[in-house]
């Protein structure tokens, strides 16, 4: 709570938090499931690689952004509306791994 900036991207998720119960939850969700809902990663359980990390708490930071958007704790952001705002986001904010 001192300011300071944290994001495992170089640009961070940008967040309009209208509800800050559930975004903890999110976020885990996210990481789960890039790292056992996408193929690749699922593959490679459980020496997933540190980009395949990266990847999955990139995906659990948008999760929970998303999530802080509605009121509630309870999470409806489907994975149409998850995948458009990572590809959005990667687009905005090119970042080699």
């Amino acid at each position: 709570k001192d300011g300071t900036l944290l994001s495992t991207y170089e640009t961070a998720v940008p967040q309009q938090v209208k509800e800050e119960i559930g975004g903890g939850d999110s976020w885990l969700s996210g990481v789960i499931d890039g790292l056992v809902g996408c193929p690749e990663a699922g593959a490679a359980a459980p020496s997933w690689s540190d980009k395949m990390w990266l990847q999955a708490m990139q995906r659990g930071d948008m999760l929970a952004a998303l999530k802080q958007q509605v009121l509630g704790d309870f999470s409806n952001v489907e994975r149409s509306a998850l995948e458009s705002a990572l590809a959005a986001h990667h687009r905005r904010h090119r970042r080699s791994f």
